[in-house]
């Protein structure tokens, strides 16, 4: 239902004396410093919430199917009431437009049709920002497509949308300043159904490129320089994820790594390395094997978030995963979007939640528009503009805007639920 709060529990661990943190989690300790600043840094006391105590590093242990390393922090799922928004579709790009703080810029994508019921690639650009769409009208509209990479170049200030699929792959790109698309530098072939991130490792654009022969051992790369042409940069190492399209990617801040997941029937869990181009294969257990899954990184607790893909031909997901660089955890809401893939998620770091926009049914159809939000509950808070929904109770990030008067919502049993 528009505007209600979906609420999910996670069962944390006790603070604990002394405990230190280390990316897996945003949970604060009494001196002030939130867990992920600092890694392997003791809190020098007892933890105000928790610490989680997992241990994200730049190759992963093993874990269990629901999660076994760092702690576990409460979530909401909630559907926005927006309004007009943009018409039903999958396979769009969508990305955190950063000069534009609170701002989500939306391209193309396989949509259903205004005049019937059918659908086509889309050119159209639309923007959220205070939880409100507009459909936008720029001078220049790239061709439509859907299946394209896209990602923010944090030098050149401007998203850039390279790639994807209408009657064939492309290789064109564009990039938004805000106001106008502009054509820059074409990739050297062809792509769809990879990735694009930006890596601050190497301040770089870089492709994960979508293949169906070999391994990904090629990595597309773009200097953020006005006009600089697209670099091919061959994978060093012996190992590289199999042939494979339609995987999720998110890049990882904090450890800077380009996280891959799935693909095809793959459940595997890759991470390349811009500083040292190699890619790693994590030994981890996490979500089945699946394509298409929507995937992008919380800034604020370091962590990778997954949401639905599709497995085979019949099973569609609408399973909420983390990873925090160890292991993968699966989130259990009572009531979360419906089940899709080829949606995209976005990490809107001005409100600290994930969007959610869009997907396809199990019959490939695109799923009834809606705009749905990924919020983290229970971490510290001192005013509302620090929470993803905008409530912000005794201190953390809460489920509803007011508990009752004899509950509170930071226990340390249910810190962000009304308890």
């Amino acid at each position: 239902m528009p505007g209600a709060l979906l609420a999910l529990a996670f069962v944390l661990p006790g603070g604990a004396a002394g405990c230190t943190y280390d990316y897996a989690g945003a949970l604060q300790c009494t001196n002030g410093v939130r867990d992920g600043d600092e890694a392997g840094v003791d809190c020098g006391g007892s933890c105000g919430v928790s610490c989680d105590g997992g241990g994200g590093g730049a190759t992963g242990g093993s874990g269990g199917a629901n999660g076994s390393g760092g702690g576990k922090v409460e979530a909401t799922w909630v559907e926005l009431d927006v309004g007009v928004q943009p018409l039903s579709r999958y396979g769009h790009a969508l990305a955190y437009h950063r000069a534009e703080q609170g701002s989500v810029v939306l391209f193309g994508g396989y949509e259903v049709g205004k005049a019937e019921a059918m659908t086509r690639a889309g050119d159209d650009t639309w923007k959220l920002e205070r939880d409100t769409w507009t459909q936008l009208s720029p001078t220049t509209v790239p061709p439509e497509r859907h299946y394209a990479g896209v990602a923010y170049d944090e030098v050149l200030e401007r998203t850039v949308v390279a790639g994807g699929y209408s009657g064939g792959s492309l290789s064109d790109a564009y990039a938004w300043d805000g106001v106008d698309w502009k054509a820059v530098a074409s990739l050297p072939s062809g792509q769809y159904g990879g990735g694009l991130v930006w890596d601050t490792a190497v301040d770089k654009l870089v492709l994960v490129a979508g293949s169906s022969s070999g391994e990904l051992r090629n990595i597309f790369e773009l200097d953020p320089v006005d006009g600089a042409p697209w670099k091919i940069k061959p994978v060093r190492g012996r190992s590289a994820p199999s042939k494979r399209r339609y995987f999720g990617v998110a890049y990882d801040r904090a450890r800077e790594r380009t996280v891959l997941f799935g693909g095809g029937t793959s459940d595997e869990t890759w991470e390349y390395s811009g500083a040292s181009e190699t890619w790693t294969k994590m030994d981890v257990i996490g979500p089945s094997g699946r394509r298409s899954p929507a995937m992008a990184y919380d800034e604020d607790r370091h962590r990778v978030v997954l949401f639905g893909g599709r497995s085979g031909t019949d099973d569609v997901h609408n399973d909420t995963w983390e990873y925090d660089g160890n292991a993968w955890q699966l989130v259990e809401p009572g009531v979360q979007p419906p089940k899709g893939f080829e949606g995209k998620l976005v990490y809107d770091k001005a409100k600290r939640r994930m969007v959610l926009f869009g997907g396809a049914d199990d019959n490939s159809n695109p799923l009834p528009a809606a705009t749905w939000i990924y919020v983290a509950l229970g971490t510290p808070c001192q005013d509302d503009s620090e929470c993803g929904n905008g409530h912000c109770e005794d201190d953390v990030c809460c489920e509803y805007a007011e508990c009752p008067p004899d509950k509170s919502c930071n226990t340390p049993e249910s810190p962000g639920r009304c308890r």
